[in-house]
């Protein structure tokens, strides 16, 4: 999980495929990390379109359009 956390540290949206393939990791395992680090708060769900996006009416709601995610805060470390 380390790696993961320092692409996302990077500061851009990141897909879990793109993700998948920097890491050389199966797709489905870095999903299942991704959706905890959603639901954990530290990440979140972004549209696919980029930064230029104002919400256009594609946004999560066509097939091609695959959502990205980008760090929202980073873990605090255990004491």
């Amino acid at each position: 999980m380390d790696k993961l956390m320092e692409l996302l540290e990077e500061g851009r949206a990141w897909s879990v495929k793109d993700l998948a393939d920097s890491l050389q990791k199966p797709q489905e395992e870095v999903q299942k990390q991704v959706e905890s680090l959603e639901y954990d708060g530290y990440l979140r769900k972004t549209c696919g379109c980029g930064p230029q996006c104002k919400g256009c009416g594609h946004c999560g709601s066509h097939g091609h359009h695959t959502p990205s995610f980008e760090l929202v805060k980073l873990p605090q470390e255990e004491l």
